[in-house]
């Protein structure tokens, strides 16, 4: 996200990739990864990086930052059928973290992202996205296999006490883009 401090998000005229971009770092991970393990998605390289997402304004709000929803935002990026998700509101942390592991033990190809809510560590980040490819420890911390959208996820990896806060219980919704 640091690396696009001067272009604005989406359809806004204040807010930032380096600062909100979470979403469209995600996103554009997702398809770059896809294509480097061979298995490209069909938008894979319309959608590759932060900025080729962020030029397509048909995906945000009008003069706003945020995607326009989650049905229709991921139907665009992913096609309709492609994705599908998951939220602690209505499966619980033990249902999201059930979800992980049951694709963990899955023969299918997929990529997983998740939102967390990062508040108690950075009063801005109530929806944080990354990507997930490694369930969370014995203790519900996901201690490895989150990919990093921004220099606070980095950050956050050096000090224990912010590590934490990625963990089952802060874990608000993963998304499952299907590879096949």
């Amino acid at each position: 996200m640091s690396d696009y401090s001067d272009s604005y998000l989406g359809n806004s005229t204040s807010e930032k990739i380096s600062s909100s971009g979470c979403y469209v770092t995600t996103f554009a991970n997702v398809f770059y990864s896809s294509e480097y393990y061979g298995v490209p998605l069909s938008n894979s390289t319309k959608f590759n990086t932060p900025e080729k997402i962020n030029n397509d304004k048909s995906l945000f709000a009008e003069d706003s930052a945020c995607l326009n929803g989650r049905k229709e935002s991921m139907n665009a990026l992913f096609g309709e059928g492609n994705w599908d998700y998951w939220t602690k509101d209505v499966q619980g942390a033990d249902g999201l973290e059930s979800k992980l592991r049951e694709y963990a033990k899955s023969d299918k190809a997929y990529m997983i992202v998740g939102i967390f809510d990062l508040s108690d560590d950075t009063a801005c980040a109530d929806n944080h996205m990354v990507g997930i490819s490694e369930l969370p420890d014995i203790n519900g911390y996901f201690t490895k296999g989150l990919t990093a959208t921004s220099n606070g996820d980095l950050n956050r990896y050096i000090n224990i006490r912010d590590e934490s806060a990625y963990n089952i219980n802060n874990l608000k919704e993963i998304r499952v883009i299907f590879l096949e």
